[in-house]
């Protein structure tokens, strides 16, 4: 009897045991979270002598769901004003939701180098997460708001992810930001700005090391896009004489990239290749071109992506930003040419010729009649 009872007391405590862990876990997480910044987003800013960071931090209260709060705060080194981020908040932040890391202009032009090493070893800091370039403050950015509320930083992950897939932007994630300047070439960052109170993607934000040397925007950036292959799909509006505007839908442009390097003269030829359907015509009688105009509009087409895509080499060229990885292309093309005469030619671009030749072709799509010949 004084056995059964014994038994029964036993498997009465080891229930409230089983019931208790739970609970006090649960307690000992709450307490921890509400002691934690919840990072969504950060901006990096040079503000007089100091670091400026602007942090989108999480806000999860009980009853009342989520919401937005946006710090501030300074120091002599990013580690320097994210400690006083504690001291103000009295949070230490917590990095394993971070999603979006943006840089400002005046930041950028100073170097990356150092502000990014504070990131690369941030503790629980996930190295997919997207990278930016504002055009201006990052702050400015980060505290938009609309109808009163604080656009958030998966909004603007949202517009990079949508703007790439159109061909307009880059995506680059802090460890492809982080290979780009350990390794031979130059990085690129998205580059965001604001219309209207509302974030805008404006193109590719080119830097010479770690240095922000000028920006790309609109179509120059989608010309760079298209030679470092990073355009999988892309509208193009195509001004054709006698037809108006076409729009064409492209997919698939690949480049690939020929270097002849003989004595001291080296040149690059970029060949763009690709396909395209029609996908709208200001004409209404021409809903089946002929063959004559087919040629137009893929010869105004070719036109169109010559010029792009040369404009933007010229500028990167001339702001010595080897976004099209030219150093690296030339040392796996030649490496003895490469080893006598890399030093100059990273120092100065110019030093060699370069020219586009595009090679693309038009599908019959819809109601069209695929011209034969």
């Amino acid at each position: 009897m004084r056995k059964q009872r014994g038994k029964s007391f036993l498997a009465v405590l080891l229930l409230i045991c089983l019931f208790c862990i739970p609970l006090t876990a649960c307690g000992e997480t709450g307490i921890l979270l509400k002691r934690r910044l919840l990072l969504q987003g950060i901006g990096v800013d040079w503000k007089g002598n100091s670091y400026q960071i602007t942090v989108q931090a999480t806000q999860v209260e009980e009853g009342a769901g989520e919401s937005t709060e946006v710090l501030t705060a300074q120091g002599r080194s990013v580690r320097d004003a994210f400690n006083n981020l504690t001291l103000k908040s009295g949070k230490e932040p917590l990095f394993s939701h971070h999603m979006l890391l943006l840089f400002g202009e005046t930041c950028a032009r100073r170097g990356l180098n150092h502000v990014l090493d504070f990131f690369v070893r941030a503790s629980g800091l996930n190295a997919q997460i997207s990278v930016a370039q504002a055009k201006g403050e990052a702050n400015a950015l980060l505290t938009l708001q609309e109808q009163g509320q604080t656009l958030s930083a998966q909004s603007m992950v949202d517009l990079i992810e949508s703007g790439n897939a159109n061909g307009k932007i880059p995506t680059v994630t802090l460890l492809d930001f982080s290979n780009q300047l350990a390794g031979q070439g130059s990085p690129y960052l998205p580059l965001i700005g604001e219309s209207d109170g509302k974030w805008e993607a404006l193109g590719m934000a080119c830097f010479h090391k770690s240095f922000l040397v000028g920006s790309l925007l609109g179509e120059d950036a989608r010309g760079a896009l298209t030679l470092m292959e990073k355009v999988m799909r892309s509208v193009y509006a195509v001004p054709v004489e006698g037809l108006g505007t076409v729009s064409l839908d492209a997919e698939n442009l690949r480049t690939s990239v020929r270097i002849e390097a003989r004595g001291d003269a080296l040149s690059f030829l970029f060949t763009v290749k690709g396909t395209a359907s029609i996908s709208a015509m200001d004409d209404l009688q021409q809903i089946s071109p002929g063959p004559e105009a087919y040629g137009a509009i893929l010869q105004a087409w070719k036109q169109q992506i010559l010029q792009e895509t040369s404009h933007a080499l010229s500028q990167c060229i001339e702001k010595h930003a080897d976004v099209f990885s030219l150093t690296r292309r030339l040392l796996l093309a030649d490496p003895a040419y490469w080893k006598e005469h890399h030093t100059a030619f990273e120092g100065n671009l110019s030093l060699a010729s370069y020219r586009v030749q595009v090679d693309v072709s038009l599908l019959g799509t819809g109601q069209e009649r695929t011209p034969t010949h």
